[in-house]
This record gives C-alpha cells, sequence and structure tokens, in this order.
C-alpha cells in the first residue's frame, strides 16, 4: 500500500481470522476510490487466502479501525469487528 501512489492514508486490523482495511485515496483518485479498494482487496485475498479480507476506502470506516485499534481491549475487538463488517456490507 506505501507504493500505491493513489492512496494517501491506510489502517489494517488484523484479528483472528479477519484483515480490515480502510483506506483514504488523494484527491484527484477520488472518483475511483471503489475500484482502488476493489484492488487492493483482491490483491490482498491473494497475498493472505487464509483470512477473511475486507477494504473500503469510505472514510467512517478508515475512522473506525483507527479508532479501534488505538482504544479496544482485546475482548471488546471481535464484537466490534463485527460491527465493521455490518458497518461496509450496508454501505454496498
Amino acid at each position: 500500500m506505501k507504493e500505491d501512489e493513489r492512496i494517501k492514508g491506510a489502517a489494517a486490523l488484523f484479528y483472528d481470522d479477519h484483515l480490515i482495511v480502510g483506506i483514504r485515496v488523494k484527491t484527484f483518485s477520488r472518483f475511483n476510490k471503489t475500484k482502488i479498494a476493489s484492488e487492493l482487496e483482491t490483491s490482498l485475498k491473494e497475498l493472505y487466502p487464509e483470512l477473511s479480507v475486507l477494504v473500503s476506502a469510505d472514510s467512517k470506516i478508515l475512522t473506525e479501525t483507527t479508532k479501534l485499534i488505538l482504544t479496544s481491549k482485546d475482548e471488546d475487538v471481535k464484537e466490534d469487528i463485527h460491527e465493521l463488517i455490518a458497518l461496509v456490507e450496508e454501505q454496498t
């Protein structure tokens, strides 16, 4: 992700069998953010076939993923991850 010129920032969360990634795209790439997220998700699924991979370019997902990384306790993470997954599925 660091080498992708279209991505401005990202937050990735690995937990059990889940990988959740929130990305922020650069200004000129914002019209293609869904395509960028889809391409990134495909490449991450190839790298981590044993994980359930979810990538979103929605700023709410990036914010919630970052907040989850910084503030959650281990016992709350599983519930919060399922809330994030539901939020992403709701938006698509």
